[in-house]
């Protein structure tokens, strides 16, 4: 995501707009509130999408699942780290590409260096 800009009349919720200049943000603000005095302009920043992988939790239910259907012969059925790793990167590789092919993205934004700029002096 490139760089944008936004605002906020609380310099917490910046709700109002994405802008691709901080003067886009600032006349935005001014028509938006002829009489405010000050306004908060922030970069706004697209989020990174993460997870957990949970290949803890898989391996746990085939445990329990093979432990329901064979009794305690279950118990020579072993996973090793490398096999718990590797399902893990199949786990996460898989995510991305269920993100990729639906086009998801968040449709909210981090914002980093809020400032108070003056409007009216």
């Amino acid at each position: 995501m490139s760089c944008n800009y936004c605002y906020s009349w609380n310099g917490e919720d910046y709700s109002n707009g994405l802008f691709d200049t901080e003067d886009e943000a600032i006349e935005d603000a001014r028509s938006s509130d002829p009489d405010a005095e000050e306004v908060w302009i922030g970069t706004a920043t697209e989020p990174t999408l993460s997870w957990n992988s949970n290949e803890e939790e898989i391996i746990e239910s085939i445990y329990e699942n093979l432990a329901d259907e064979c009794g305690e012969y279950a118990e020579s059925f072993e996973i090793s780290t490398e096999d718990e790793l590797d399902l893990a990167a199949m786990i996460d590789e898989t995510v991305k590409k269920w993100i990729d092919k639906h086009k998801i993205k968040p449709s909210c934004y981090t914002v980093m260096d809020g400032g108070l700029y003056v409007l009216k002096e």
